[in-house]
Order: C-alpha cells, then sequence, then structure tokens
C-alpha cells in the first residue's frame, strides 16, 4: 500500500481508540494527534470527487498546504473561505495560489498605509473608486473584487490595467489580469463554483493541519 493509504489506517485506528495509545507512532503522538488527523484526513475526503491537486499530492504535502492556507489567512486579514476562493479563480486563469496569496499580501499592506494617512497610497486607491473611508470598512478580498469592477467597467483603460494593478499589488499582479479583467461578478462565480463543487476546506480542517504540523515540529526537536 502507500504511504498515503497507511497514514489514513493509522489515523483510523488513533480514532477509532481514542482512550488507548497505538503503537509505534501513536506511543508518541497519543489521542490528541490522531483526533487531529482525523480531523483532516476526513476534510481531505471532501476533495476527492473534485480530483483536487492537493489529493493527488501526498498527504504530507496537502496538510502543509492547508496550513500554509491558514497562516496566509493571518497576514493578509482574509478569511481561510474567501482565500480558497480567489485562489481556484486564480487558477482557473493560469494563475496560482500562491500569486493570488503573493498579491493579498502586498494589497493589504498597500490598504494599511492608505489607512495611516499615505496620500500616495490613498490615490492608488482612489485610481479605482475607492476612498480612504471606504477603505476602512473592506477586507483586501473585497478590494480585488472592486479591481475587477473598475477593469471590467473601463473605468481602467486596457493600456493602464497593468500598472494599476502593480500598484496596489506588487509584480504577482500581473498574473492576475486574466481574471481581474474579467469583473468582480465573474471571479465570485469561479468562487461559487469551488464552493459548489466542495473544494473548500473548512476552518476546522485547516486548524487540523496546523495542529498536525506543530506536533511534528515538537517531535523533530524533542
Amino acid at each position: 500500500s502507500t504511504w498515503g493509504d497507511s497514514f489514513r489506517e493509522m489515523a483510523e485506528s488513533f480514532t477509532s481508540f481514542r482512550g488507548t495509545v497505538s503503537a509505534g507512532v501513536g506511543a508518541i503522538w497519543g489521542e490528541n494527534a490522531g483526533k487531529q488527523i482525523g480531523s483532516f484526513i476526513a476534510g481531505l475526503e471532501t476533495l476527492k470527487t473534485v480530483g483536487v491537486a492537493a489529493w493527488d499530492a501526498t498527504i504530507g504535502k496537502s496538510i502543509q498546504a492547508a496550513d500554509e492556507i491558514g497562516k496566509l489567512s493571518v497576514q493578509t486579514g482574509v478569511s481561510t473561505a474567501a482565500l480558497q476562493r480567489l485562489g481556484f479563480a486564480a487558477e482557473q486563469n493560469d494563475s496560482s495560489m500562491q500569486a493570488m496569496g503573493a498579491s493579498l499580501k502586498l494589497l493589504s499592506r498597500t490598504m494599511g498605509d492608505a489607512m495611516s494617512g499615505s496620500e500616495e497610497a490613498a490615490k492608488k486607491f482612489a485610481r479605482i473608486g475607492i476612498s480612504v473611508d471606504e477603505l476602512r470598512q473592506m477586507k483586501p478580498d473585497e478590494v480585488i473584487y472592486a479591481l475587477a469592477d473598475a477593469m471590467k467597467s473601463g473605468a481602467i483603460p486596457e493600456a493602464e490595467r497593468m500598472s494599476v494593478a502593480m500598484s496596489l499589488m506588487g509584480r504577482s499582479a500581473g498574473d492576475m489580469l486574466p481574471l481581474l479583467s474579467q469583473g468582480g461578478e465573474a471571479v465570485r462565480a469561479l468562487g461559487d463554483e469551488a464552493e459548489r463543487l466542495g473544494g473548500i476546506l473548512t476552518t476546522e480542517t485547516i486548524t487540523a493541519a496546523k495542529d498536525f504540523n506543530d506536533n511534528m515540529a515538537a517531535l523533530e526537536t524533542a
């Protein structure tokens, strides 16, 4: 059997015998780690039907990817669900979650500059029709949709789209242009598709991935 199959069998063993510490690895991890693994594997099961690459990769890589989503959420102020919706939309337009994440990180920083009084940063948002007062009520993912709407409506001429996007989100924004040019409604529709396909990991699953990685790091330093 594959390593992934063995891992799933081990997770089932942990959760089936919660009051008992399994032999081998179970003797080290114990009940709580078993619950975390089982929770994460259960979350991954929902992805099998849509053929998501995370399922085809090793379980370890899948856990790492889920953990990274959680970290990116903290860094950008965007919910894990919203991140995955945008990541899916990017992937459907020849980009990636990594590029979307990099763009959101810089966008979050630019938003912070504008709200802290930077006139230069404020002008960047004014260019897409967002005042500083409006910006204070928005999350970075909402700004993404507004930027997409500005591009779709023609408020930003095609020749200026690259420079405007990069001024807000850095070089990674160049990868976003095919997606953003479709408008906010189209971007949201792709996110809805990800939800419909069951391709969005829950907060609980992402937390379980983080806890699992923390346990592994603790074992490595023990």
